[in-house]
């Protein structure tokens, strides 16, 4: 009961942070309010159950917490504004506990459906908002109200990797459902004009096709097959004759033209300042959340890589990049474990996430974003339940033999 209570107001805070407070109105100090009674039940139900709350923790969480504890302890010597970096470090700390809260739950459930699900539900949540009430966010890109486009398209392009996630190429309307929700969060990306985003699902969606469709269509009979393959060649014909026209005036085209043709001047020199930063203070950097208060843009970098380099140097950038190595050191002992096809086709996805997050970091900042914290904890998890599988059966396996002798 109390796990469930728990799921109800991790719900409640993700669904207020990502579409809520856009959507009708923020509310002050409510993510802390609905924070604080999901850690309570999970203490509840680790606590009447007498259960070890250390054995669903995992080292990304011990990265997290020495990238927080560092970036606040470097930054009272070298942050310019104390006030706006303690702050900062305070979200950050909010959305480890988000990550940490991710981890314990799923262990609970032994699977990360839960998540996946209430990411899918939120991604057509949002994608429809936008598409029925969006609002101009300046420069033709249409948005949920005060919510940057940048960040809403990496949550779309999110949305198709738990689409994915549950794809089953043996039932019928699993694909066409997959198939419309794709094509759902690819045109409000459009409308977003978020042209890394749209890089982003496009990718991911090319890496799909190549590297885990095999899998998915392990065991499906012909005439599944066969309904795929036409499915594809269906939307394929619908974007390349229909969709691209319809939308040739979108400002996202015009936007990857000038991208591609004459790149971006303010990232560029966003990416400068950064660099210069950096060398003044290679070891620390200038101070976590620093760039937008010392940079004449007033705002963050754009980019994961330039702001952790700039803002938390060497120390900060090797920890935080932890992580991203120990999500792919897991994925990749999963896939050389091999249990079985639905665990490999999963991994796989996972893996191309990984890559696809990796290149939306040039864009957007995965750890200002609670969405990508949630995204992470989502892979983290998996990876966890998968291996503690593995680790479950060679237990089992070997007091088997034990008794045989």
């Amino acid at each position: 009961m109390h796990i469930k209570l728990a799921k109800l107001f991790f719900l409640l805070l993700f669904y207020y942070f990502a579409w809520y407070q856009y959507a009708i109105a923020a509310i002050p100090r409510l993510l802390i309010m609905l924070g604080l009674p999901m850690i309570f039940f999970i203490f509840l139900h680790y606590y009447n159950k007498k259960l070890d709350v250390l054995k669903a923790l995992t080292k990304e969480v011990g990265l997290w917490l020495l990238f927080a504890l560092t970036s606040f302890i470097f930054g009272i010597f070298v942050a310019e504004n104390q006030q706006d970096m303690i702050s900062s470090i305070l979200t950050l700390c909010q959305f480890i506990i988000v990550f940490t809260a991710i981890l314990i739950i799923a262990d609970e459930d032994q699977k990360v459906d839960f998540f996946a699900i209430a990411y899918v539900i939120l991604a057509i949540l949002c994608a429809l908002t936008v598409i029925f009430f969006g609002e101009d966010f300046g420069h033709g890109r249409i948005s949920l109200k005060g919510r940057n486009p940048n960040f809403l398209g990496l949550l779309l392009c999110n949305g198709i990797i738990c689409i994915l996630y549950f794809f089953n190429a043996k039932k019928a309307l699993n694909i066409f459902f997959s198939a419309s929700a794709i094509l759902l969060f690819l045109y409000v990306i459009i409308l977003t004009g978020s042209r890394r985003s749209f890089l982003a699902a496009a990718l991911l969606i090319v890496l799909w096709l190549v590297f885990v469709l095999r899998d998915a269509l392990r065991g499906a009979s012909i005439r599944k097959r066969a309904l795929i393959f036409s499915l594809l060649l269906a939307i394929i014909v619908i974007v390349s004759f229909v969709v691209i026209p319809f939308l040739g005036d979108a400002v996202l085209f015009s936007r990857l033209g000038q991208l591609f043709e004459e790149g971006d001047g303010t990232r560029e020199h966003m990416l400068d300042l950064a660099i210069g930063y950096f060398l003044e203070n290679p070891l620390v950097g200038i101070g976590f959340d620093q760039f937008r208060v010392v940079s004449v843009y007033k705002a963050y970098s754009h980019s994961t890589y330039a702001e952790i380099l700039a803002c938390t140097g060497i120390i900060g950038t090797i920890i935080y990049f932890s992580i991203y190595i120990s999500i792919i050191s897991k994925l990749i002992k999963i896939l050389v474990i091999r249990k079985n096809d639905l665990s490999d086709q999963r991994a796989k996805l996972m893996l191309v996430a990984m890559v696809v997050m990796i290149f939306q970091g040039i864009g957007v900042i995965h750890y200002y974003d609670l969405d990508s914290t949630i995204m992470f904890g989502i892979m983290v998890a998996f990876c966890n339940q998968a291996l503690k599988v593995k680790a479950d059966k060679e237990n089992i396996d070997e007091s088997i033999i034990t008794r045989g002798n």
